[in-house]
């Protein structure tokens, strides 16, 4: 601009009083904004950043259950693809059955599988169950108890290593027995 105009000129002493103007009010404003901000840690930001960490956890749990749902709802399909191939074994069973039946009649027994025999009685169930009684049950378990302590104590005698006599100690130390105190009844 000064190529064109001279420092005097009126336009330019205009210019440069209104630029005095606005450094005066910018530095008014740079200084009541000092004074106006507070330096420190940002309540709000603070909790959105919370809030942030709490949803991606949330985020991230929700997609472990949709993981977990997933492995679940395809178990659940192969087990039921499975129940219908049994579904169909069993009504291919069904099926049998009553073409077995059909050929057998109302003796329920082929005649040409089985020629001379002939159902005699009726099976039926006893009238007591087949077996030992309590009493039977616990004197038994009683004289294998007395067999099983008599059998571990003879066991116990045999390989202890306890010395009982004097021709235990002599056999043992391969020394002779020069006196025993004799026990007192």
């Amino acid at each position: 601009m000064l190529g064109k105009y001279q420092e005097g000129s009126v336009f330019v002493q205009n210019l440069r009083n209104e630029k005095r103007k606005v450094e005066g009010l910018l530095d008014k404003l740079d200084t009541a904004t000092q004074n106006r901000v507070v330096s420190g840690t940002n309540p709000v930001h603070q909790e959105l950043e919370k809030e942030s960490v709490r949803t991606e956890a949330a985020l991230s749990a929700a997609k472990a259950r949709a993981k977990s749902a997933q492995r679940q709802l395809a178990e659940l399909d192969r087990r039921l693809d499975v129940l219908t191939g049994s579904e169909r074994n069993l009504a291919e069973l069904e099926r049998a059955v009553a073409a077995a039946e059909a050929r057998l009649g109302p003796n329920r027994v082929p005649a040409a599988a089985i020629d001379g025999i002939g159902i005699v009685q009726s099976a039926t169930a006893g009238s007591r169950p087949v077996g030992p009684t309590p009493a039977q049950i616990v004197g038994g378990a009683g004289a294998l108890g007395a067999v099983l302590a008599l059998l571990l104590a003879l066991a116990a005698q045999r390989w202890s290593s306890r010395l009982s006599s004097p021709a235990d100690v002599e056999r043992r130390l391969g020394l002779p027995v020069l006196t025993s105190i004799p026990r007192e009844s």
